[in-house]
């Protein structure tokens, strides 16, 4: 079993780090070691709340060393958490239980808090246990958790730094959790090249070759050390990356990384993966950023009117404060209060003659100020070449400019990018065949305001921010944020998976078109102003093939799904199924179209079991397209008719100010205008289940099985995306914030 190293940050954003010691008292001191941001063992719960979004730690340790005992504690106050009485202590190869007391006990449990004392007596190095903590949520009981979906449950693990006879004691770190079995309770031992458990007996697995653990510290590194230990950090990724091979874990610890590092002939296979890691997700920041305007040291000249200049090459765009800033094409488009027939705000970024021109919010004066802006108009910022399995997991990636961030070759197949977050990048990776494309954000922050002020500007119409991104650069190319999380190489990969990500505040979030027999399921899609997702074939060599897509939430924005035929291509089939569609921001959502399809005659695209909630908007679709609709629900404020054509469509449901009849079809209803009448489990908080007496259930008609569907039917299907009884939950299909997974990479068990 190799070591988890991965490590969570709950959904809500962190602002206080770890420590590895907490003073208490004059004898006493905090000695646990597993606290949020460090790692568990596969196969354990963590020590810490990831059900009620608090992060607070659930399991403490105080260790005395005047007496020599460890007081443990289970709970944090919560009236809504059980402690089960029973833990188990790991010593001398064996699990030995202890019994925990508080004075809300019930039966084998107790409520809030619970406690004992055990001896801390040791030769000074980590010892580890284990407890139980149910969590009630008001609906459901969550139990020995390890993520916020808390889907199973494990016994929670905790460890703590033995006091030696002479009183000191001895902390892990949190870089291993041991080498023992969740199960079993048997001792790992060294040899035999099991270089993952040698730690549990005091080898070094530093020394077994691949299996290693390669240390990035950029505060405290030296390129010069051996990088196989924390106190032997390199100083750079780019060392680490020519240090690492197959079978090795790099662990970069958190800070800001200036560099572009480069990945190749890494000798990594399906059975000895590479897992280039941070060590606190999101806090190890690959940056492309100018770096001097980032820290406040550029010289920046004052041209009048608010305006100031420095030497620099041509940039992409940039962010300051709470503020994005949109890159003109000269400091005359920068200073006009209207560019392309678009009133637009006065500040933001120009470019010419070899100078960066600024106007801040307010005028301000940018000199000392740390403003973030790409150092390139384009730039790749990490390359993956010749090596298969390898996961990149946890990092910030900002400041690609007009090209991707992360650049896989074609030879890299089986990549899993992780947990990664993408700003100022028009996209995030270009990835090969057989990718896994995770718990990752892609965004460019404060686009939303920057949004928000062109949409004011223009009397609230919402197509002009349109006009200024693109049409404004159609006449000098690419420069504009048309993009999205992913794209594929000149010839479409295969079987990639996208899964768990959110985009938001961007002008794509996905292109899905770009890929062939691949799948995409369980995001969020916000603040779209283009599309949410591009099923388009963009050109020849992406046929846009056998592409599914489910489960996801799309929300603001724009049309929120394109199916273009641009390129004269695509084949199809489009699978669109069990996904959710709410507006929440009317003035923000362009949805005079729901889906489009443009050229996609005999294509055969496939909407069933969807449920769209949106104010005003119409379908569209072109006359004689294979557009199929079945089993879907679709409320309007003010839906109207498609453009053209009428689509074959049975069994839909329409809420509506009236009846758009080429939308229910044979079999389908028409409810009025009355949302309530579905009878949804809570749809003002995106809880879109059926419940009794819902007149959608058992009123749809059955998909033909070369359909695929992720959720069981027991005889005739409902319409809508759930099934009756099924309970997605107020955050279904993951948070709609900033979040990670613990869970150990696919491709590393």
């Amino acid at each position: 079993m190799k070591i988890l190293f991965a490590i969570f940050l709950s959904a809500v954003v962190i602002t206080a780090f770890f420590v590895t010691h907490q003073s208490t008292s004059a004898q006493g001191f905090m000695c646990h070691t597993l606290q949020p941001g460090l790692a568990v063992q596969s196969g354990f719960g963590v020590p810490y709340d990831t059900v009620f979004g608090t992060n607070n730690q659930l399991i403490n340790v105080l260790c005395d060393f005047l007496t020599g005992q460890a007081t443990i504690t289970f709970g944090d106050n919560n009236a809504s958490r059980y402690i089960y009485e029973l833990g188990y202590e790991y010593i001398n190869g064996q699990w030995v239980p202890f019994t925990l007391t508080g004075a809300g006990k019930q039966g084998q449990w107790i409520s809030t808090t619970a406690s004992t004392q055990v001896s801390a007596l040791g030769d000074g190095s980590p010892r580890y246990f284990v407890g139980y903590i149910c969590n009630w949520t008001g609906s459901t009981w969550k139990c020995g958790c390890r993520d916020f979906f808390c889907n199973q449950s494990f016994w929670q693990m905790q460890a703590y730094s033995t006091i030696t006879q002479a009183g000191n004691s001895s902390s892990s770190g949190g870089s291993s959790t041991g080498g023992f079995s969740s199960s079993s309770g048997a001792g790992a031992t060294c040899g035999g090249g099991q270089c993952s458990a040698c730690q549990a007996c005091g080898g070094n697995c530093n020394n077994c070759g691949g299996n290693r653990t390669i240390w990035v510290d950029g505060k405290n590194g030296n390129d010069s050390n051996n990088g196989l230990s924390q106190g032997q950090a390199f100083k750079t990724i780019g060392k680490g990356a020519n240090t690492v091979r197959g079978g090795d874990v790099m662990i970069v610890r958190p800070g800001k990384y200036y560099e572009k590092p480069t990945f190749s002939n890494l000798g990594s296979s399906a059975n000895n993966p590479v897992w280039i890691l941070s060590e606190v997700p999101g806090q190890a920041v690959i940056s492309g950023l100018w770096r001097e305007a980032d820290q406040g040291n550029v010289n920046w000249n004052s041209e009048g009117n608010g305006v100031y200049s420095a030497s620099h090459g041509d940039v992409y765009s940039g962010t300051y404060n709470n503020s994005f800033l949109f890159r003109y094409k000269s400091k005359g488009d920068l200073e006009a209060g209207s560019v392309a027939g678009v009133r637009k705000p006065t500040y933001g970024l120009g470019v010419g003659g070899g100078r960066v021109y600024i106007r801040l919010p307010g005028n301000a004066n940018p000199n000392g100020k740390s403003i973030q802006i790409t150092d390139q108009f384009s730039q790749v910022l990490v390359n993956v070449r010749n090596s298969p399995y390898v996961i990149l997991d946890g990092f910030a990636i900002e400041g690609a400019g007009d090209t991707h961030a992360i650049d896989v070759d074609t030879s890299s197949t089986h990549v899993t990018l992780r947990n990664l977050n993408f700003s100022n990048s028009r996209e995030g990776a270009r990835v090969p065949n057989n990718t896994i494309f995770e718990w990752s954000e892609y965004s460019y922050p404060y686009f939303y305001e920057f949004a928000d002020d062109i949409i004011d500007l223009n009397g609230g119409d919402t197509r002009k921010l349109y006009d200024i991104v693109k049409e404004y650069f159609s006449s000098s190319g690419n420069a504009h944020l048309e993009g999205g999380i992913a794209k594929g190489h000149s010839t479409a990969p295969r079987n990639a998976e996208f899964r768990y990500n959110y985009m938001h505040q961007v002008f794509d979030g996905e292109q899905l078109g770009q890929f062939v027999d691949s799948v995409s399921h369980h995001n969020v899609y916000n603040y779209g102003y283009d599309n949410h997702v591009q099923f388009e074939s963009w050109r020849s060599g992406h046929p846009a093939r056998n592409l599914r897509f489910h489960d996801n939430l799309l929300m603001n924005g724009a049309p929120p799904l394109s199916h273009q035929d641009t390129s004269g291509g695509m084949q199809g089939p489009h699978y669109v199924y069990r996904n959710v569609l709410k507006i929440t921001d009317p003035k923000h959502s362009r949805t005079h179209w729901l889906l489009k399809t443009l050229n996609v005659k005999n294509k055969n695209i496939y909407y069933y079991h969807n449920t769209f909630d949106l104010t005003d908007g119409r379908l569209h679709w072109e006359d004689g397209d294979k557009l199929i609709m079945r089993n879907n629900i679709f409320m309007f404020d003010n839906g109207r008719q498609g453009d053209q054509g009428t689509p074959d469509r049975q069994n839909n449901f329409l809420v509506n100010n009236n009846n758009i009849g080429t939308i229910t079809g044979n079999g389908g209803r028409f409810l009025g205008s009355n949302r309530s009448a579905l009878n949804f489990n809570d749809i003002n908080n995106f809880n879109f289940g059926l419940q009794s007496g819902s007149p959608a259930i058992d009123a749809g008609t059955t998909i033909p099985a070369s359909w695929p569907d992720t959720h069981q039917t027991n005889g005739t299907p409902d319409v809508g995306a759930f099934e009756a009884g099924e309970n997605p939950g107020n955050n279904w299909p993951r948070p709609r914030s900033t979040a990670y997974t613990i869970e150990e990479p696919d491709r590393w068990k």
